[in-house]
């Protein structure tokens, strides 16, 4: 799951990548600072959902 969302976040900076090579270092590194909110985000649910359906 993790690896699907720093996939989808990679891609949707990459296809929304201005022209020039200061677009670029500027995608990569929002693409880095997303992925690593996002698999936090993540892992905060999975988390949420292994700890409510757990057996008492």
């Amino acid at each position: 799951m993790f690896g699907l969302v720093i996939t989808a976040v990679g891609c949707q900076e990459g296809f929304s990548t201005g022209l020039g090579s200061e677009q670029v270092g500027r995608s990569t590194t929002s693409a880095v600072v997303k992925s690593i909110f996002m698999v936090v985000v993540v892992d905060l649910i999975f988390t949420a959902i292994f700890y409510l359906t757990a057996p008492r």
